[in-house]
């Protein structure tokens, strides 16, 4: 009997350089995967698809099933004196390349959907990535032909542990710098280096601990249908060819309109944000962009300032898109049409480029930003952005004299350059970028952008990226996001403060307001208007508050009337000093508290902190309060002019001859107020109250349906021979909006010679009790809650700022 032949066991021998190359082929796919990944937002929409699909790929068939084959050529079996190359049956071979790209598919679709950074979807990525490069090695193990292989459990734990250990560092690594958009290509790189050293070293450790076995050593090996060098060489373009056209896919897909911005050039750029303030932007940090072409009308160009008409004319425009035939045909013009035409289709096709409809592209932002201000410094060079000072704000500084100069330089001292801020009618050599912004209503109109591929982060991140972009400060770019931001929130938006229109006084405050006129640089130029900074429908009002009243005062009494008129013409400097007021205001200061006593030092109390605090919103407080004076009258304001409501102001004017102010306050971050031309402070004004007074009327009949039923409801109850189910306090006091339907009438068991009314329902829809009728029941008056607030047209809303405004001009 023959005894059976003992297994030979093979000796390993590696090649270094096919194990480097083996990594460096690793490296690469993950490179290519994290570019991919990057760039993913959203679970929905095909573009995301795209991506995780990509992704997978390049990470399945590149970063480990081709790394796995170069590193399984780096292997060398020898036995009696002769070296062999693995074979592998190619059944097995394909199934763990699906494997692979499988895995790798399902872990990546749990991270990088969202901006936020969840550890948990990281951890369970990097489990399924690992895992899956471990479960991919054994499947092509299994494909080896002739010889027999062995396992040792320990390597497979420790091999495991590397791939998914490694995996998960390096995604939570590149995913926390994304997040913080700090992941340069450099940064992306090191995770690509830590990813391919994952797979590698799970990869070498698995070999390591794998053992070759022949069971006949008579019998000839089978031989490899290519050469080593011939595989290397496939699998070598197949990587090349695979990264490049993912990659060149991605870039094409999502390319930006505006590829770059020449010398002379005007662009529409979308700014975006959300409700939490995360400004929307594409995946390389910068924002939607949209060349307005002019046909090489420089002029055109070079004309166009928030000063011109011209501008003015766009914002209209922008308000309501479909109005754009109408607004021809009041444009003189013909260069103004021309641009108007072109601006119209640029913004056409910013919002074709982000597939939203043409009159939801947003509104123009009431500033224009100039590019190429900036010079671009060597690298070398260790010089914050923050040290850069404009040449044209040191020209500007140094032309102003005295005791504007000081207060320039002390309004802008801290704060963002002011050189690119187009407020002056100023030629730049650089391009002119003009914003439409718009805050993004809701959710679903966020995951609309997301699924094409826009992110959402917080302005500080991203500003440095956008002011590259544009070659201006950081820091003035960050300050201009700040500020588009709160335009966008509350500066145009009046309706914020209606809450339901329930009953109105006849008066519902009394303020003190502020109407400052700043002349225009040139004779023809407008003059500007100073206006809230967060509120740019409005002028700077403070409200007439005090110890003596807790909320608001009610209408000035004649006494607070009179005295007022006896202070005409005196200035706001002297409400705030009193040391400095005139013979005459002491006079009537003293005949004013003789005749009303307490009261009366409230009210002066009141009149002088409000003076004070409309003052500070600005830097130029002392030149401003020096120069305001006390219109002649009070003001009765009607509803939907200042405030939603009518009420009473008590006005300072002022009327300044130094256009540079104007610049300078805006060029201050610090200030509450900003200057707008009259005619674009004239368009805002008309747009925000007219949305207001839709948003009232709107709240309004709501109001009244929900009024009209809940008086039939209480009409029904008490009328009826039925008592009815009585509802809590709590339930009365809910908001009109939200009704139940009336409860079901219940007969009661005990006759009741009289209904009970409902006593709290009745107080809370009339104000009052009622009155009995003939049969003894209580009878609501609904007047007051109906009655409508006095909406006046909007040129006799706007006439009594219209009358001062030409008085001021007039007098100058």
């Amino acid at each position: 009997m023959e005894r059976a032949i003992d297994p030979i066991q093979a000796t390993q021998h590696f090649d270094a350089g096919l194990i480097f190359l083996s990594y460096v082929i690793s490296v690469i796919g993950a490179q290519t995967t994290l570019e991919l990944l990057g760039r993913r937002t959203s679970v929905k929409g095909a573009y995301n698809l795209f991506l995780l699909c990509g992704s997978a790929l390049a990470m399945g068939s590149v970063g480990i099933w081709s790394m796995h084959f170069i590193g399984n050529n780096a292997l060398k079996l020898s036995y009696n004196n002769i070296t062999y190359q693995l074979v592998y049956a190619p059944g097995f071979t394909f199934i763990s390349l699906l494997v692979a790209i499988i895995c790798m598919f399902l872990s990546f679709a749990f991270v990088c959907s969202t901006e936020q950074v969840l550890m948990t979807r990281i951890v369970f990525s990097g489990v399924i990535a690992g895992a899956g490069v471990v479960v991919m090695h054994y499947v092509g193990q299994y494909a080896i032909m002739f010889f027999v292989v062995h396992y040792s459990v320990a390597y497979i734990v420790g091999a495991a542990l590397i791939g998914i250990g490694a995996t998960t560092t390096a995604l939570s690594i590149f995913f926390r710098l994304r997040a913080q958009w700090e992941n340069q290509w450099y940064k992306r790189l090191g995770c690509s280096m830590i990813m391919g050293l994952a797979v590698c070293g799970m990869h070498y450790v698995a070999m390591v601990g794998t053992t070759y076995e022949v069971l006949d050593p008579t019998a000839t090996p089978p031989v490899p249908a290519l050469t080593t060098t011939a595989l290397i060489i496939i699998i070598a373009a197949i990587v090349i060819v695979t990264c490049v056209g993912l990659i060149s896919i991605q870039i094409w897909q999502s390319k930006i309109l505006l590829k770059k911005s020449s010398s002379g050039l005007v662009v529409i750029d979308a700014i975006y944000f959300d409700s939490e303030g995360k400004l929307m932007v594409k995946d390389d940090g910068t924002v939607p962009m949209s060349e307005i072409h002019t046909n090489g009308k420089q002029s055109a160009i070079d004309s166009l300032t928030v000063t011109n008409p011209l501008f003015t004319i766009l914002f209209k425009l922008s308000l309501a898109w479909e109005t754009k035939n109408t607004i021809q045909k009041a444009i003189d013009e013909e260069h103004h049409v021309e641009f108007l035409q072109a601006f119209d289709s640029a913004a056409g096709d910013l919002a074709a480029h982000m597939k939203i409809n043409h009159n939801d592209v947003g509104t123009l932002y009431d500033g224009m930003l100039s590019s190429g201000t900036q010079k671009r410094r060597s690298r070398l060079r260790f010089m914050s952005p923050f040290d850069k000072v404009s040449l044209e704000q040191d020209s500007h500084n140094a032309n102003e004299g005295g005791s504007t100069k000081r207060s320039s330089q002390k309004g802008t001292a801290n704060t963002p350059t002011s050189s690119v801020f187009d407020t002056a009618p100023k030629a730049y050599k650089g391009g002119k970028h003009l914003f439409l912004v718009r805050k993004i209503p809701n959710s679903s109109a966020v995951d609309h952008f997301t699924a094409q591929g826009y992110r959402f982060s917080d302005p500080s991140f991203i500003a440095q990226r956008i002011a590259a972009k544009l070659s201006v400060p950081e820091d003035y770019m960050l300050w201009q996001l700040r500020e588009m931001q709160m335009y966008a929130d509350q500066g145009m938006r009046m309706s914020m403060e209606i809450d339901r229109p329930i009953a109105t006084k006849a008066s519902s405050g009394v303020y003190m307001g502020l109407l400052v006129l700043i002349e225009g640089a040139t004779p023809t130029e407008s003059p500007s208007i100073l206006v809230n900074r967060d509120r740019r429908f409005c002028l700077p009002i403070v409200q007439l508050k005090g110890e003596d009243v807790a909320e608001h005062r009610g209408p000035l009494k004649p006494s607070e009337k009179a005295y007022l008129a006896n202070l005409q013409f005196s200035t706001m400097l002297d409400t705030i000093i009193p040391q400095s007021r005139s013979s005459t205001s002491n006079e009537a200061t003293a005949q004013f508290l003789n005749s009303s006593g307490t009261p009366a030092l409230h009210f002066m109390n009141a009149f002088q902190q409000a003076a004070k605090t409309l003052a500070n919103k600005s830097t130029y407080s002392h030149l401003i309060a020096s120069r305001a004076t006390l219109h002649r009258d009070v003001i009765e304001m009607p509803a939907f002019s200042l405030t939603h409501q009518p009420c009473q102001l008590i006005l300072y004017k002022a009327y300044i001859i130094s256009p540079e102010i104007a610049v300078s306050i805006n060029s201050s971050s610090t200030d509450e107020v900003k200057c707008l031309s009259l005619p674009l402070y004239r368009s805002i004004w008309e747009a925000t109250t007219q949305e207001a007074i839709q948003s009232y009327l709107k709240k309004r009949q709501t109001a009244v349906q929900a009024m009209t039923q809940r008086q039939l409801y209480v009409t029904q109850s008490v009328q009826s021979n039925y008592s009815y189910e009585v509802r809590s306090p709590e339930s009365d006091l809910t908001s009109l909006t939200s009704l139940p339907p009336p409860p079901r009438a219940r007969r009661s068991r005990t006759p009741k010679s009289k209904p009970v009314p409902n006593t709290k329902l009745g107080n809370f829809l009339g104000g009052k009790l009622g009155r009995e009728n003939s049969d003894g029941l209580q009878e609501h008056d609904m007047t007051e809650f109906t009655e409508m607030m006095p909406i006046l047209p909007t040129a006799e809303r706007f006439q009594w700022l219209e009358d001062i405004i030409d008085e001021m001009t007039d007098s100058f």
